[in-house]
């Protein structure tokens, strides 16, 4: 059984090529992002890490503005799936996902 189940996005031409606004050296040593973590989830074996580390960020941007919030990680992996027209198979490309959460 693979357990790795992500899947790496096609190449796009309207991809963006990442150029930081600031140099390495400006981050602070240390950052705690576990104030803003709510609940870790267990994907158990259904293969949805993709899903549940979207939903998760998502749902620290929300923990962030002052909402608190629980989003399904199985609506999101089942219509990324629907949305890339693999209902059936295993493994998200997460561009598409990322995609399915911002219009949902």
């Amino acid at each position: 059984m693979n357990i790795f189940t992500t899947q790496p996005s096609p190449i796009d031409q309207r991809d963006i090529a990442f150029v930081p606004r600031i140099h390495p050296s400006q981050f602070k040593p240390f950052l705690d992002l576990m104030p803003m973590v709510e609940e870790v989830e267990a994907q158990l074996d259904v293969g949805s890490c993709v899903a549940n580390g979207v939903c998760s960020q998502c749902e620290s941007l929300a923990h962030a503005k002052g909402v608190s919030t629980d989003l399904s990680r199985m609506f999101l992996y089942t219509a990324t799936l629907a949305y890339e027209g693999r209902l059936g198979q295993s493994g998200l490309y997460p561009r598409d996902a990322y995609k399915v959460a911002y219009k949902h």
